[in-house]
């Protein structure tokens, strides 16, 4: 009986290593430069992870419970230092659909998820 219940477990594992998505994402800040459009600050060792395109989820200030998809249309290489690291510059521009258009102003704080892979696991191993 026993041997049943861990070959179903065995079983039900498999099927989430294969079906379930595995996010990579890159958290980052960003700031609102009009109404459709956020810069973003990353971190400037995930540059190299810019080689094509990317989506972004984008909360912002005032409204952390709203997240918002992004598309990352550009990225410039260079290298913006501050106290606490090295970042380099992403322009993002938010993506409404289906829901209601945030009302944003220039200078307003955002958080930012940048996807970097929502491969499942098995296509993170062996893909």
């Amino acid at each position: 009986m026993w041997i049943r219940g861990r070959v179903q477990i065995v079983l039900a594992l498999a099927v989430a290593f294969y079906k379930i998505p595995y996010p990579i994402s890159i958290d980052a800040n960003g700031e609102v430069i009009n109404q459709r459009t956020v810069q973003v600050f990353v971190p400037y060792k995930y540059l190299y992870l810019f080689d094509e395109p990317r989506t972004a989820h984008v909360s912002f200030e005032g409204n952390d419970n709203v997240s918002y998809n992004c598309n990352i249309i550009s990225h410039n290489a260079k290298l913006i230092h501050s106290e606490d690291g090295n970042y380099f510059m992403a322009i993002a521009t938010v993506i409404t659909l289906g829901q209601n258009t945030p009302i944003l102003q220039k200078y307003m704080k955002a958080d930012v998820r940048i996807i970097v892979s929502n491969k499942t696991l098995w296509q993170q191993v062996f893909g």
